[in-house]
């Protein structure tokens, strides 16, 4: 339960994001479409580099920002920004396909830079609104919640689809995430950082050039997390990671169209959807017991899923193991926000929020880069089968880390609930 004082906030966030995990839902389906149809291959690519540089830079950015800025107005500033850039895109189908594909990669930056400043705010902000008893249940509720969000935008844009009017759906997504701000308006900042500073669109903080130094916002991460060593392998792994997932990414589909039928395809790719759903729910019933282990299962069986595709093997294999992965990565994800909040001071979790959300894909337009020069030498299976080699000896890395399969924490070192509950420069 929430006290009185936050009890109106817990729902009105719910709504922001399933309706936001609405808009995501349905934009990943229409929005590949749209650019296929829109522009050249080349420009669909550049289009979509740009928006993985983006989340590159921003999401370790985002969760220093996080830390020192009020949190409310941080989540607002860059929804409207999403909307803006998202109806943006949408106008540029309009344009010649000269001019339009830049705008549409402008765009995408800065929805890929918005991602990375609004997440971490939002992770932070949700472990200050829950009690600390009921925090993990909570998580889990709101991890359902968006699940379904992205699922009831993903069958509509399904619709939108069929009707050849995929660009409607970036309109729509346009408007959940303006919803998304003015649901928020008037939000208290709830734990009061003695450093925290309003976010002024005149003299913002992240105007500065010197806070574009992507090295030194890791450094600054990786010397927050550097009192557990575990979960600093765990993020450490997730960055190198990144670059082979991205591999994985691009050779995988390769295969899978040249050697496997049009059903056994979309069982390896929508088999996966309903289990995460379904680790969702396993998730709201009940904390799971040596939490590293579901962790551990999670980040090795993806990697199987993938080496086994680049041996030809019956597609019920490779949806199994993928399917496993989604369905530990579900059960475990509240779990592991929950031990955030209660290792960290309210003052550093944007700060390892950012690192644990943006490590998954920090090196992955790198990645997507080097897969696609690597195909033209190198056959699909072959590069799948030594990129998913390397992701799979990368996941038993932090097994070894002391703390790492009770997800050991010091939970003295937070502030009590009473504490984070009061309000700061709302």
């Amino acid at each position: 339960m929430t006290t009185p004082r936050w009890s109106k906030t817990v729902p009105r966030l719910r709504i922001a994001g399933f309706t936001s995990a609405f808009g995501n839902g349905a934009t990943g389906v229409a929005l590949p479409i749209v650019l296929a149809v829109t522009f050249t291959g080349w420009q669909v690519g550049a289009v979509l580099a740009a928006l993985g540089l983006g989340m590159m830079y921003s999401f370790a950015r985002g969760g220093i920002e996080a830390d020192r800025s009020h949190r409310v107005h941080q989540m607002i500033f860059f929804d409207v920004a999403r909307a803006a850039a998202t109806a943006a895109i949408a106008a540029a189908t309009l344009l010649p396909a000269a001019t339009g594909w830049v705008l549409a990669a402008v765009c995408a930056l800065i929805n890929g830079v918005s991602v990375g400043f609004y997440r971490p705010a939002l992770a932070a902000y949700w472990a200050d609104v829950l009690d600390p008893p009921t925090r993990r249940a909570g998580l889990a509720s709101n991890a359902l919640i968006n699940r379904t969000g992205l699922a009831v935008g993903a069958a509509t844009a399904g619709v939108f689809v069929a009707a050849h009017a995929s660009v409607w759906v970036l309109v729509v997504d346009a408007a959940t995430f303006a919803f998304g701000a003015l649901i928020c308006v008037g939000l208290a900042e709830i734990a009061d950082r003695a450093n925290q500073k309003m976010m002024d669109l005149r003299q913002s903080r992240i105007r500065r050039t010197k806070e574009f130094d992507l090295a030194a916002n890791w450094r600054t991460i990786y010397t927050t997390l550097a009192i557990y060593p575990w979960l600093r392998s765990v993020i450490s792994t997730s960055i190198l990671g990144s670059l082979f997932l991205a591999v994985c990414q691009v050779a995988a589909p390769l295969v899978l169209v040249e050697h496997y039928s049009g059903t056994e395809i979309a069982l390896v790719q929508s088999l996966p959807v309903a289990f995460l759903f379904a680790g969702n729910l396993v998730a709201r019933i009940g904390d799971p017991p040596v939490p590293g282990a579901w962790l551990a299962t999670s980040l090795i069986t993806k990697p199987l899923s993938y080496l086994v595709i680049a041996l030809h093997l019956p597609a019920a294999i490779p949806a199994a193991l993928a399917s496993t992965s989604s369905l530990t990565d579900a059960v475990n994800g509240p779990r592991l926000a929950n031990t955030i909040a209660e290792g960290f001071h309210s003052a550093d979790r944007g700060k390892v929020f950012g690192a644990q959300q943006g490590a998954g894909s920090l090196l992955a337009p790198i990645g997507l880069l080097l897969a696609g020069l690597a195909t033209t030498v190198i056959r699909p299976e072959v590069l799948l089968f030594g990129a998913a080699a390397a992701l799979a000896a990368l996941a038993v890395v932090p097994c070894g880390k002391s703390g790492f399969w009770h997800f050991r924490v010091d939970p003295a070192g937070t502030p009590d609930a009473a504490q984070l509950r009061q309000p700061a420069n709302n």
